[in-house]
């Protein structure tokens, strides 16, 4: 019960449980966990109810029939740079809530900082970055800033 692309709209969403529910054309409700929802550069806050899907049919290890590979039918352009504000930083990497309703997450690498700062850089700075996906598509956070500068406002 896979492999078949299936429209429907979404129709409910829990994002403190992190999952959405679909409709498709013949009225059926499909489960779909975040993780097996690929957002547009990785944000979440851009997916709303009402809005057209398609995804795949499968089931989870218990037999339960899941939605997977959900995607946005018309995902909008967004905006490159993005701002965003460090929230986690390790020396070498760290992670930054992007300016958007969710704050969603970004994966920061210190090799992609293009200005100086990065040795003083801490929580609560400030960046602009282009936004690509990452390597680890299966982390909570897969997407990754490149061309980081840091600027305070």
């Amino acid at each position: 019960m896979s492999g078949q692309d299936t429209e429907g709209f979404v129709v409910s969403r829990n994002l403190k449980r992190r999952f959405l529910f679909f409709q498709d054309c013949s009225g059926a409700i499909h489960f779909c966990h975040e993780n097996d929802m690929d957002f547009p550069l990785g944000h979440r806050c851009m997916v709303q109810i009402g809005d057209s899907v398609k995804f795949q049919l499968s089931t989870d290890l218990s037999g339960r029939p899941r939605a997977i590979n959900a995607r946005l039918l018309d995902p909008p352009e967004l905006p490159q740079p993005e701002n965003s504000t460090i929230t986690h930083w390790k020396g070498f990497f760290g992670f930054a809530a992007r300016d958007c309703p969710l704050a969603c997450p970004v994966f920061v690498p210190r090799a992609c900082i293009v200005t100086e700062g990065e040795e003083i850089l801490q929580p609560g700075h400030r960046i602009r970055h282009r936004t690509v996906p990452g390597k680890d598509a299966k982390s909570d956070t897969h997407y990754s800033a490149e061309e980081i500068e840091i600027y305070i406002p």
